[in-house]
């Protein structure tokens, strides 16, 4: 599907301030300097192979990009502009999908990563002031978060909230997923 781009950038700049806005004021509800936001590890089918579900990322992560990448994190932090985590790390057999479109990147600091030690070196002067949602509380332990800043229940509560208003992008983004199943729907109907 056709979008122009130059107008999907000019929203997701704007969706990028109403969340940036909506997380500070989380942050500072919670007496936090930044929140970890991890997009998510693959579950394992049965504990007897080595085979993996398709990874499901993390809603909060991606509420704020459109990348669906196994163990990266978006660091966010009151008034900076959002640092993302990036895991080039890939397997053999398989790596993400690509995202449909790059109009993302440029509203993020990107560092590579290909281990959640190096993500730990780059924030352990600040770890004490941080919290972390993720679906993998062992990997956010791995970054030296404590126990207790680990995916807490109300943290989580005031970040699903964020999720509720949605804006100008997500609108035009909901449209478009729309139009693409009415295609489908259509072409089975015709079928």
């Amino acid at each position: 599907m056709n979008v122009d781009v130059a107008a999907l950038t000019e929203l997701y700049r704007a969706h990028l301030d109403e969340l940036q806005r909506r997380t500070d004021a989380v942050c500072k509800k919670h007496g936090l300097d930044g929140v970890l936001l991890h997009s998510g590890t693959p579950q394992k089918k049965t504990q007897f192979d080595d085979q993996y579900w398709p990874l499901v990322t993390v809603p909060v992560f991606q509420h704020w990009l459109p990348l669906q990448v196994e163990s990266c994190v978006l660091f966010v932090e009151p008034g900076q502009k959002p640092t993302l985590f990036f895991n080039v790390e890939r397997g053999y057999w398989e790596g993400p999908p690509t995202p449909e479109s790059n109009h993302f990147w440029p509203f993020f600091r990107v560092v590579e990563v290909r281990s959640p030690a190096e993500i730990r070196r780059a924030i352990s002067a600040r770890v004490g002031g941080l919290a972390g949602v993720a679906d993998d509380r062992a990997f956010l332990a791995s970054l030296g978060l404590a126990d207790d800043r680990i995916t807490p229940k109300a943290l989580v509560d005031d970040l699903d909230a964020t999720l509720v208003h949605k804006t100008a992008y997500e609108v035009f983004c909901l449209k478009q997923a729309n139009l693409r199943a009415c295609r489908g729907h259509a072409a089975v109907l015709r079928a």
